[in-house]
């Protein structure tokens, strides 16, 4: 959040949270006494992701957890930070050059620099 001037402000929250039937995702309206059967997402060593929240923690008023009966050793799921995310597609018209810096009027077996960034070919 970014304030437009130094200063206090309120953030209006509300009592009465609706996530709908089909939802699994429990609003917490009040504090809740943990009981092993709640994930609260949450940021690990292994990642962001659901963890089970520790028996007799207190989950506080606003947020959200997910109920798992039956889940007796599994300490969280979530998803792994590993793969390609995005694609660049590199100019077609970017001059290319080769590491001792001579420019090239293709590009060559090996490391190129093609848009100030080397290219493996």
């Amino acid at each position: 959040m970014k304030a437009d001037a130094a200063g206090t402000y309120a953030i209006n929250g509300t009592t009465r949270a609706s996530l709908g039937t089909e939802n699994e995702l429990v609003a917490a309206t009040a504090d809740v006494k943990a009981d092993g059967t709640q994930y609260i997402l949450s940021k690990e060593d292994e990642g962001v992701g659901f963890y089970k929240a520790t028996t007799g923690s207190t989950i506080n008023a606003g947020k959200g957890y997910l109920v798992i009966e039956g889940s007796a050793g599994v300490k969280g799921f979530y998803e792994d930070a590993t793969g390609i995310n995005a694609v660049e597609i590199a100019n077609e018209n970017a001059p290319v050059y080769n590491v001792a810096g001579q420019r090239l009027q293709k590009m060559q077996k090996g490391i190129n620099i093609v848009g100030g960034k080397k290219v493996l070919k």
